[in-house]
């Protein structure tokens, strides 16, 4: 630490703080070096008291920061897990491997040896400091979200999700537990395709049963006003099933098919007019068509004159 004279000859003393620094010798040893260049009856120096100020760090550190005797930059042998803030942390407090969490206490992950770093904000444990790698989730933060039951990992939330607590794409499969919809439900009763309550944006159109609460979720690329075969539009983004006979259809009467099934190919109208009626199986006598019905192009049949 160097002490600079004003100048001039009627210097008479230097009242001077050192720096504050942390160390972890048990010995200190000080220089006094004079750079005067004249005689000594004209220029010297002298020493009269000095006091050193020393402040004992925290028994379970090593070491420690200037700024706090319980600020730890390390750890001493009986508390050998460093718990700090961040990757970017220098400090932080020392324990003994007693965390449930590789030997972290809780709401820290092991991040290299012997340093634990805190978890996200929403995690009790975790794996890294990412909101996504919640392995139990804090009180506060109750409901775990994971892909299945399978995943040890997922993301912690409050209770303010849509589906009993659980966020958009998530169902409550147990008490807390959240498990991820199929990818085209927005809301889902459980995970399977066909237990979409809600449909996702990119999945807007909702086939489900006549009443049926759950259902399947579509792009708008269906032939019939945006539904899929087998189903007809009863409203904006809302589809219903056709009568089992017809591919697709007008509503769910059996005489309304548009076009016909596999099993049922022979779509019997009234005229040539028509643009729907009954499909039926290939079990009639005039060519495949029913009494009353004759065959005018492949599996068309049309109505014999009264």
């Amino acid at each position: 630490y160097n002490i600079c004279s004003a100048g001039g000859y009627e210097d008479k003393y230097y009242i001077a703080l050192g720096p504050i620094f942390a160390h972890s010798s048990d010995s200190l040893t000080i220089t006094f070096k004079p750079y005067t260049d004249e005689h000594v009856g004209n220029e010297s120096l002298g020493v009269g008291d000095i006091y050193l100020y020393c402040e004992y760090c925290d028994s379970t550190c090593g070491s420690c920061d200037s700024t706090s005797n319980t600020a730890c930059l390390t750890c001493s042998p009986s508390y050998p897990f460093l718990h700090v803030d961040s990757s970017s942390s220098t400090t932080g407090q020392c324990f003994v491997d007693a965390g449930s969490n590789n030997g972290c206490q809780t709401g820290h992950f092991l991040a290299s040896s012997n340093r634990c770093e805190k978890c996200h904000i929403t995690c009790d444990n975790c794996t890294t400091d990412a909101s996504t790698t919640c392995t139990t989730c804090n009180s506060s933060y109750a409901h775990w979200h994971r892909v299945d039951g399978t995943a040890t990992t997922g993301s912690c939330f409050d209770d303010s999700g849509y589906n009993d607590g659980c966020q958009y794409n998530y169902y409550e499969e147990t008490d807390l537990d959240c498990r991820q919809c199929y990818n085209t439900c927005k809301t889902c009763l459980t995970s399977g395709e066909q237990q979409c309550i809600t449909c996702d944006a990119s999945y807007p159109v909702w086939h489900h049963n006549n009443g049926a609460s759950i259902g399947t979720c579509h792009i708008t690329a269906g032939s019939n006003d945006g539904c899929q075969d087998g189903y007809y539009s009863v409203a904006s983004d809302d589809c219903e099933p056709c009568h089992t006979s017809c591919a697709t259809c007008v509503n769910s009467d059996a005489v309304n098919c548009k076009s016909c099934q596999g099993a049922t190919p022979f779509w019997h109208v009234d005229d040539s007019s028509d643009t729907d009626g009954s499909c039926l199986s290939d079990s009639g006598a005039n060519n495949g068509c029913q009494d009353g019905y004759f065959l005018a192009s492949t599996n068309r049949c049309e109505k014999c004159h009264v």
